[in-house]
C-alpha cells in the first residue's frame, strides 16, 4: 500500500466497518552489505516484490530501499525472512506517514552549460 490514508479517532466513533480504521504507511529501509555483496543483494532484492525501489547511497549505509507493506506484521516478516537471510550488516528502517508536498521541476529550455 502507498500513502497515508486518514481517520481521525473521532470518526471512528461513527463508522462500525473495522477494515476502514486502517491507516497505512511507506516503510523506507536503509541497508549495509559486505562490499563484495552488493552486487548479489541488489540482484536478490530485484527478486522481492514488495521491494519497488532501490538506491545506492551514501554515508553509513550502502542502499536505500522502499518496501510497500499491508501492515506492521508484513513488515517484519519482510525483513526477517527475506532482507536479513542475505548477509545484512546493519540496516535502520524509517517510516514516511504522508507526503507533505511533491512536486515536479519544470522542464527547462537550456541545456546546462548554455547559459
Amino acid at each position: 500500500l502507498f500513502g497515508k490514508d486518514k481517520m481521525a479517532t473521532f470518526e471512528r466513533y461513527f463508522v462500525a466497518d473495522k477494515a476502514t480504521h486502517k491507516e497505512t504507511s511507506d516503510p523506507y529501509f536503509t541497508v549495509a552489505y559486505s562490499a563484495e555483496a552488493c552486487d548479489r543483494v541488489l540482484e536478490e532484492l530485484k527478486k522481492i516484490p514488495e521491494v519497488t525501489e532501490c538506491h545506492y547511497t551514501t554515508g553509513n549505509f550502502d542502499m536505500f530501499i522502499k518496501i510497500y507493506a499491508r501492515n506492521n506484521h508484513h513488515l517484519l516478516t519482510i525483513i526477517h525472512d527475506q532482507l536479513q537471510p542475505l548477509g545484512l550488516s546493519s540496516s535502520q528502517t524509517l517510516i514516511s506517514f504522508y507526503s507533505a508536498f511533491e512536486r515536479q521541476l519544470p522542464v527547462m529550455d537550456i541545456m546546462p552549460g548554455e547559459e
